[in-house]
């Protein structure tokens, strides 16, 4: 990716990918949530000069809060929501206009999941 990327695109992807390890580790100290802090601002003050304010998206703000997220619940592999999430799609790829209406979303949803 590097050889095809422009070096300063990559040098932000590459801060983005840096903060984002440090915040999914398992175990994290006080040290390396500080390290990510500074490596999302980076990431975002970068992706701002080079993209524009207008392409910045929530995400990238809330990024910035998740080191305190995590000082406050632990690493994210306790409280993620990504497993419950997926179920939104699952949810979401229901054809409910055509359902009989005495059926409710629980039985739609047992039978399309199991």
């Amino acid at each position: 990716m590097e050889s095809w990327t422009p070096q300063n695109d990559f040098k932000c992807w590459k801060t983005f990918v840096s903060a984002t390890k440090i915040l999914c580790s398992k175990q994290v100290v006080e040290e390396k949530l500080l390290k990510a802090e500074k490596l999302v601002d980076e990431f975002c003050t970068k992706f701002e000069e080079l993209y524009g304010k207008n392409n910045l998206t929530p995400n990238m703000h809330l990024a910035a809060h998740l080191t305190d997220c995590i000082r406050k619940h632990g690493p994210v592999y306790g409280f993620w929501l990504f497993a419950f999430e997926c179920m939104n799609g699952i949810a979401g790829s229901f054809h409910t206009n055509t359902h009989n209406t005495d059926t409710n979303y629980e039985e739609t949803h047992k039978h399309a999941v199991y």
